[in-house]
């Protein structure tokens, strides 16, 4: 029950609110009303934030680990900023470690892809589709005969979403956000797409071949930064 009251909270509302927060902090700094660095050094907060969201939102395991991650990290940041006080330059290699490891697990998959040994799959019939990855794999599919769109989230992680069983009586909305990631979209044959996305340093591949008849729309809007997505059928 309480994860649905919460359902409205998304990474990209989160990472949004903290944007708009950090610039009005910047802005009365500039007009020497506050002190900027009396409130950006609570930044950590952002990081718990973001890691209790996933831990109380998502269903992929390997999302729920980054959680627990990010909110302990950001914990030990915010106690640095607040009570204890010890050097973060002691523990840099630990930067080595963790992206040693990362090019460990995706070496078999390469950038954007999702490697079967981190992957969350689910299967249902759900006509709109929620779907979040953060540095882990995720595949979804629906086979509603009444699909009308969903939201998806990639952050330096992988989403496939296949929709080949699906349909849609006109038009379906796909709202998407990537960052240093990938997401795949597999659709049927008598579908079209239509992009409505702002790509930076990263783009839309669009490989589907388009049907005779032009009935049924699917619409995918969003933003991609450093990453890609893929729609084929």
């Amino acid at each position: 029950m309480g994860n649905k009251n919460l359902s409205f909270i998304t990474s990209r509302l989160i990472i949004g609110c903290s944007i708009v927060v950090i610039g009005i902090i910047l802005l009365l700094g500039n007009l020497d009303i506050i002190n900027p660095d009396d409130y950006l050094r609570y930044w950590p907060i952002f990081l718990i934030i973001i890691g209790i969201n996933y831990i109380l939102q998502e269903q992929s395991k390997g999302t729920k680990r980054w959680g627990w991650i990010l909110t302990i990290l950001g914990s030990i940041l915010l106690l640095n900023k607040i009570f204890i006080q010890f050097s973060l330059w002691d523990y840099w290699p630990l930067i080595l470690i963790a992206i040693g490891i990362s090019m460990l697990l995706k070496a078999r998959t390469g950038y954007g892809k999702i490697s079967h040994s981190d992957i969350n799959s689910i299967d249902d019939s759900s006509s709109y589709i929620k779907c979040s990855s953060i540095l882990s794999g995720m595949r979804r599919s629906s086979n509603s005969q009444e699909f009308i769109g969903g939201e998806l989230t990639a952050v330096m992680g992988g989403i496939e979403l296949n929709l080949r069983n699906a349909s849609i009586k006109d038009t379906a909305t796909l709202d998407v956000f990537v960052l240093m990631g990938g997401i795949d979209i597999i659709i049927p044959d008598d579908w079209y797409i239509t992009i409505e996305g702002v790509p930076f340093m990263g783009g839309f591949d669009d490989k589907t071949h388009p049907p005779k008849i032009r009935n049924k729309q699917l619409i995918i809007k969003g933003n991609v930064i450093m990453g890609g997505i893929d729609i084929k059928n």
